[in-house]
């Protein structure tokens, strides 16, 4: 199984269920890729990814940002979620509503509805990242 294939680019968006409750939505936010890109270069612009230390003291291969009412965050004290960007102090960018709406319609077919998303991580992985 592939989750970035080439030819499910080609392909018609489907729901594959991997488990009870896990589903890989395969082609699903293509449609919105535009939206969805130039959002994300607004909330990079506010918090940039970066690459956060492991509570083991590890340098994480990803870099990373974050939106919405908390933002995912790593450092010696451990993994958490934070309404703060260490970054720079601030709150973590607004979540876009291109995300807002994605994130609930992606719910909504897999069978929770009324999913309400308030944290979204932007993880960016470069080649030979684990």
């Amino acid at each position: 199984m592939d989750l970035f294939a080439e030819q499910d680019l080609q392909q018609p968006a489907r729901v594959e269920r991997i488990s009870d409750q896990a589903f890989v939505l395969r082609g699903f936010a293509l449609p919105a890729i535009k939206e969805l890109l130039t959002a994300i270069d607004s909330v990079l612009l506010q918090s940039p990814l970066r690459q956060m230390q492991t509570p083991g003291g590890f340098t994480m291969s990803a870099r990373l940002s974050s939106c919405g009412d908390l933002g995912w965050t790593t450092d010696r004290d451990g993994y958490r979620y934070s309404p703060v960007d260490p970054l720079n102090a601030c709150p973590w960018p607004d979540m876009p509503g291109v995300f807002l709406a994605l994130a609930e319609a992606a719910a909504n077919t897999a069978g929770f509805e009324g999913f309400v998303p308030d944290a979204c991580l932007i993880n960016a992985y470069a080649p030979g990242a684990r």
